[in-house]
């Protein structure tokens, strides 16, 4: 619903949580300051004191109001009211917005009205929308898959009851004491079966704190909630409760309890020792191999690993499968890199192994995006196609800054997930990353000081890789995403790329700092873009970018 916007002696600002403001048409809180606010509520100093807040934007001892509504602008600049921010909940350690979600359901054609709410509390607590449709041919399954694609696993409605017009109280408001109580169907997931399947829908309950009945057989492990740093855990669990060792890459590739379990009957009960699960250090990582589509080929950003990409699953359409590209120091002590050409080059013959023709769909996040550019380049050389080249957050050409720039060992660490405690003016050593390792994944090929060790020595490298390198020119579109919870640095925007990129350059906002773009408010915002856009050409088609704006715009600036 759009309600303009300010009247005269009034300011309008769109802020996060942090009270930072947000960027153009992304989700935000709406405050008001200016000459035309009131000072606070007659006789209720509380109420003042939670909603009048000292302005960080104005002049000293300005206050703002918090109104609680969630807005964004549209193109025009006029304010669009989404819901209220005070309706947020947790669902299974999930903060959601219950207004995200009846945004998105909203924008769905088939809708007039919608407004969401949580039935059940702790581990029963699910997520019921209650919808008045726009027409009689409503279907509400097609509605849940639509949902799908904009919002994650957690935030999409358990069901979807059809009412007839949305109750109020007499002031207006949402009467939800007036909405009428779900009847659920039957759960669709297969129950497990057969000791294997049993003990690993036992393991996912464990590693993602869910209750034992929430698990099925063909439950997948990221759409439950789980990440790159869990699959670890996830191997060590179901290695207790079957005494087998499975590789973490099968945990990407085949992320269902059922699929796993078949993979270990496929063993004969042949043991897999922990250093067959140097699989998930290998340069080529099969994160869901199958699928009729072209791959899409995504480079390690500076740690070296590529499980992070494991969380695009559950965007990326089935059809397509996802490799993940992983530094060669991880597996092979005698490779050395000079440039970031000599990473592209062993990846382009190994992404050839895999595909031997493009089209070629390449993506990358930090460092990984400077490769996955010279990758690109490298194969136009050889005369192959290269359809979509996709950098997150990826900047380099020739940046001074970055000259003698000197990482440390808990960064890398850190940049894995792992929580490192403060050992003061003394430097983590190649032992104590050793030990926070084995503490959150257990024995695994990486907990090595020597691995660690070379892994470091290549993290510290990048850096100065990354200043010495010397793009040569794509001949195609880029699309990019951009970290706008960073501090802004006008040199290192989408656009420094222009001089190396022919066609479009499309930049997309992620409401995260650079660290946190694959985290769930990170890949809220580009997983339903890549999905769209990849193989498709499509993010560069205007009435196309009108839908990825939208994609965009629904996405919530989280603190």
């Amino acid at each position: 619903m759009t309600i303009g916007g300010p009247i005269r002696g009034v300011d309008a600002m769109i802020l996060d949580s942090r009270l930072h403001s947000v960027p153009g048409q992304v989700v935000g809180e709406l405050y008001v300051s200016g000459d035309g606010l009131a000072r606070g509520y007659l006789g209720n100093p509380a109420l003042t004191a939670a909603r009048f807040v000292a302005d960080p934007h104005g002049p000293e001892g300005a206050r703002m109001y918090r109104t609680g509504d969630l807005v964004r602008e549209d193109r025009s600049g006029a304010l669009i009211y989404l819901g209220r921010a005070d309706h947020q909940v947790k669902i299974r350690g999930f903060r959601i917005e219950l207004g995200e979600i009846d945004a998105v359901l909203a924008a769905e054609a088939s809708v007039h009205s919608a407004v969401s709410v949580v039935v059940g509390e702790g581990v029963d607590a699910r997520i019921v929308a209650y919808v008045v449709p726009a027409h009689a041919d409503f279907d509400a399954a097609a509605l849940r898959r639509h949902a799908g694609i904009s919002l994650p696993a957690h935030m999409i409605p358990s069901a979807v009851v059809v009412i007839g017009a949305v109750p109020t109280t007499p002031a207006g408001k949402l009467d939800r004491s007036a909405l009428p109580a779900p009847n659920w169907e039957s759960p669709s997931g297969r129950s497990p079966e057969g000791s294997d399947e049993i003990a690993i829908c036992a393991a996912f309950a464990e590693v993602l704190d869910l209750a034992d009945v929430d698990t099925y057989a063909d439950s997948s492990f990221f759409e439950l909630g789980g990440n790159s740093l869990m699959a670890t855990r996830l191997v060590a669990a179901i290695k207790e409760r079957t005494s087998m060792t499975v590789p973490v890459a099968w945990i990407f590739s085949d992320p269902t309890p059922e699929a796993l379990a078949r993979r270990l009957f496929e063993l004969e009960a042949t043991v897999v020792t922990s250093d067959a699960d140097t699989s998930a250090l290998a340069v080529v990582l099969p994160l869901r191999p199958e699928g009729r589509a072209e791959p899409l080929f995504c480079i390690h950003p500076a740690i070296g690993l590529a499980w992070c990409y494991g969380a695009l699953d559950r965007y990326v359409d089935s059809s397509r499968p996802l490799y993940g590209l992983q530094s060669p120091v991880l597996t092979d002590s005698e490779f050395r890199a000079e440039l970031i050409e000599d990473f592209a080059a062993r990846y382009v013959e190994e992404i050839r192994g895999v595909q031997p023709h493009g089209p070629y769909h390449l993506l990358g996040w930090s460092i990984g995006g400077l490769i996955a550019h010279a990758a690109a380049v490298q194969l136009q050389a050889a005369g192959e196609s290269v359809a979509d080249l996709i950098l997150l957050d990826s900047f380099v050409l020739e940046d001074p800054t970055m000259a003698g720039a000197q990482p440390s060992l808990a960064e890398l660490i850190g940049g894995l997930g792992i929580s490192v405690p403060d050992t003061g003016e003394r430097d983590l050593t190649p032992e104590d990353a050793e030990a926070l390792l084995r503490e959150a994944i257990g024995d695994h090929p990486l907990v090595s000081s020597d691995r660690i060790e070379r892994l470091f020595e290549e993290y510290s490298a990048g850096a100065e890789l990354a200043h010495r390198y010397h793009p040569g020119k794509f001949v195609g579109d880029l699309l990019f995403f951009s970290a706008h919870a960073d501090t802004f640095d006008p040199l290192r925007t989408a656009s420094a790329w222009r001089p190396f990129v022919s066609g479009v350059i499309i930049d997309r906002p992620v409401p995260t700092s650079h660290a946190e773009m694959f985290t769930e408010a990170g890949l809220e915002a580009i997983g339903p873009v890549i999905n769209l856009a990849v193989g498709t050409g499509r993010h560069a088609a205007p009435d196309v970018d009108a839908e990825l704006d939208a994609l965009i715009e629904i996405q919530d600036v989280r603190g």
